[in-house]
């Protein structure tokens, strides 16, 4: 579905700026087998396609690596034996994002900052996945730093 609609919209708007953050369902694992939602290997041949068809279209690609969990808070809302996520498991997905970001050539985003905010609770919303207000904040400024110095870049050329 991703696919589907990332392809649909570099179409439709012809942007000059595509920014990827994608992965945290995906590298999600479900039953007791530990079988990931989506395989690696499918995630980085999806990750890729859509890099392609940005590219393809003149976009500049921003790519970000899939934001660390709150692992206590995560493991207490969810249901560990149909599904669970870890920090270890995002990393496997972001080693995939690093080498892609440098065989295309593109600019990867880390979200290292996250642990190692003074304040880690206060990034997150209760169900210990996705940002808080102030974890929002500090995203919005990473994305508005790299889109700055991609727009500067491209004026530049």
């Amino acid at each position: 579905m991703l696919l589907h609609s990332a392809k649909s919209q570099i179409e439709k708007r012809n942007p000059d700026i595509v920014s990827l953050m994608i992965g945290a369902n995906g590298s999600v694992s479900i039953g007791k087998d530990s079988i990931n939602q989506v395989s690696i290997q499918e995630y980085a041949r999806n990750v890729q396609e859509i890099i392609g068809w940005a590219k393809q279209g003149g976009a500049t690609v921003l790519l970000f690596e899939i934001t660390p969990i709150h692992e206590k808070r995560f493991a207490a809302s969810f249901n560990k034996e149909s599904k669970f996520q870890t920090n270890q498991m995002i990393n496997r997905y972001n080693m995939i994002l690093k080498e892609i970001a440098n065989s295309n050539e593109i600019r990867l985003i880390s979200h290292d900052w996250i642990t190692v905010f003074d304040d880690y609770d206060s990034l997150f919303e209760p169900d210990g996945i996705h940002l808080s207000i102030i974890g929002q904040e500090l995203f919005a400024k990473k994305w508005l730093t790299a889109a700055a110095k991609v727009t500067y870049e491209r004026k530049r050329i």
